[in-house]
């Protein structure tokens, strides 16, 4: 990392949702984009953050940034580690997956981006935890209640979510 100061913030994006349900996913050039904006314009480092299967597509993320301002974790750390990491940071951003509530065992403030799923139900428990959810009238399509498989080839829900709309939370 280039030289950090005391007020260098550790902003975490997981920008992954597993393969069980890809329809959570914010559109990667989003994420890309949302990465330029927060480095461009906040004294920050970003950690990218996901499972050993994810560790690919976060290793592409973090080849179309700033590779002196983004780490690639994912893959790298146990649960345990990831809390930790948690604990050390200023800022989570992720789609919703597992570490949407993984945060729940911190205070680190978050924002989780919804669309196929209801945050009303499936909604972080994290005591900090910010939700964008649009709320289109196709929302939820997937639930417990259809084993979480929907029809949709197009989730809309995700990616109407504007990066500036994520940047100003």
């Amino acid at each position: 990392f280039r030289q950090l100061s005391p007020q260098t913030k550790i902003i975490l994006v997981n920008a992954n949702a597993s393969d069980l349900i890809p329809l959570r996913r914010w559109p990667m050039e989003n994420f890309v984009e949302l990465g330029r904006l927060l480095i461009a314009n906040l004294d920050c480092i970003v950690v990218l953050t996901g499972s050993r299967s994810e560790r690919d597509s976060a290793e592409t993320l973090r080849a179309s940034l700033d590779r002196d301002r983004v780490a690639n974790f994912a893959g790298e750390t146990s649960l345990v580690e990831l809390i930790e990491l948690y604990h050390m940071s200023d800022l989570l951003i992720t789609n919703d997956s597992g570490p949407a509530h993984f945060v729940g065992f911190t205070n680190l403030p978050s924002i989780v981006l919804y669309g196929p799923e209801t945050p009303k139900i499936f909604g972080s428990m994290a005591p900090a935890a910010k939700t964008i959810y649009l709320g289109l009238p196709c929302s939820p399509c997937i639930s417990v209640y259809n084993q979480k498989r929907s029809s949709c080839q197009d989730n809309q829900c995700m990616k109407q979510i504007t990066v500036d709309h994520v940047f100003e939370k």
